[in-house]
């Protein structure tokens, strides 16, 4: 975890700006694990 968290966070979350991500351009939604499980298990 501590490799992950050197190559791409910061701590707080992604570091790269959501707009340009390929989600983004291709308009499909993400979740956070917290919203995901909310969705989930209701």
């Amino acid at each position: 975890m501590a490799r992950y968290r050197a190559a791409f966070a910061l701590g707080d979350g992604m570091w790269w700006d959501k707009s340009s991500s390929y989600n983004a351009r291709a308009g499909l939604e993400t979740a956070d694990v917290e919203t995901y499980l909310r969705m989930c298990l209701g």
